[in-house]
């Protein structure tokens, strides 16, 4: 905020697997990078325990107020990737109670149970409403306001993702 001198937005996930502590966690960025993602259901092998939990945390900060969320799913490690879509261990994180994984689901699926969905969904939440209205006067027509607000939250977390996947500092408009 310092720097910027308006709010900002931090978001970061990761995959926590039971049988290892919850390791890898917010590294498993550095296992992608060093080990690649085929590996974790390789390294999973000898452990009969395949249980894994998504998570996400997100935080804002308008310079007066920190308001944090997390959201989490929970699932299991794939025994080998599989799919196309998303990005990432998508391909090897199967949601509890599914038999595919994220890869292999449509986004808006994909979208409605994410640990992601949960996270900034809980944010919505802890924002003061005034914050999405624009200003108190303007409460009356609130769910309008955090509608639209919600859809350009939405719109931002794909261009964080898309810049995430690119490696490009985002700076939303």
């Amino acid at each position: 905020y310092g720097l910027l001198s308006r709010p900002v937005l931090v978001e970061d996930s990761g995959l926590a697997i039971r049988a290892w502590g919850g390791f890898p966690g917010a590294l498993v960025k550095w296992v992608e990078a060093s080990a690649g993602i085929p590996a974790l259901p390789r390294m999973l092998a000898a452990f009969e325990d395949r249980e894994a939990t998504a998570i996400c945390a997100i935080a804002y900060y308008d310079g007066g107020q920190l308001v944090a969320a997390r959201g989490e799913t929970r699932g299991s490690i794939a025994a080998a990737p599989r799919g196309s879509g998303g990005f990432g261990w998508d391909t090897v994180f199967v949601p509890e109670g599914g038999d595919r994984t994220f890869a292999e689901m449509a986004p808006e699926e994909k979208d409605r149970i994410s640990h992601r969905r949960r996270a900034w969904d809980s944010l919505a939440s802890r924002l003061p409403l005034a914050r999405f209205a624009g200003s108190i006067s303007e409460t009356a027509i609130a769910p309008r306001s955090v509608a639209a607000r919600l859809a350009a939250i939405e719109a931002q977390k794909r261009e964080v993702s898309e810049a995430r996947i690119s490696e490009q500092p985002f700076l939303p408009q």
